[in-house]
């Protein structure tokens, strides 16, 4: 499980000159409000607290800013590295706001290059004859699965997604 914090302090106290705050992880709360509840919690010296997020740790680009959260990262957090590495792959490259659950199910696996996805995809769903295999060119059958929709992330080893 990896460990994702989030110092949180409040805009009241950082305008007086003040730091105190504390640093929450996320994987002691079951969701964003509890989350939220927790941090009003830390601070209730303060009226109405004005959380202030000051730094993290852990967590995606993107998915934690000065005063938010988004809900995704209890996803990120029960996922497991391949699921996040994978999650990551496709919203640095496909869609940005996608959940894990769309990047899981648009993932077609890992392969040295596009055209080494290529021939797999062939020889698994099509019985090719032995003296056409030499005149099959997997690079060019890959860049028109492309056109197609498949998406090849531009990576070592290379993330391939189903357009969906």
């Amino acid at each position: 499980m990896t460990t994702t914090n989030i110092y949180v302090g409040t805009y009241g106290k950082y305008n007086a000159g003040n730091l105190a705050g504390a640093w929450l992880d996320l994987g002691d709360y079951a969701d964003k409000d509890d989350f939220f509840e927790a941090a009003a919690k830390l601070h209730k010296d303060e009226f109405d607290p004005e959380l202030m997020f000051m730094d993290w740790e852990g967590i995606p680009e993107g998915m934690v800013g000065e005063c938010w959260v988004d809900e995704k990262v209890w996803a990120y957090i029960e996922a497991d590295e391949r699921e996040r590495e994978t999650w990551k792959a496709y919203t640095e490259n496909v869609d940005a706001k996608a959940d894990i659950d769309t990047a899981l199910e648009a993932y077609a696996g890992e392969y040295d290059t596009p055209a080494h996805w290529a021939e797999e995809f062939m020889t698994d769903c099509m019985e090719i004859p032995d003296n056409l295999v030499a005149y099959i060119d997997y690079e060019k059958v890959a860049r028109d699965a492309g056109f197609d929709g498949m998406i090849f992330v531009d990576t070592y080893p290379c993330n391939v997604f189903y357009n969906s």
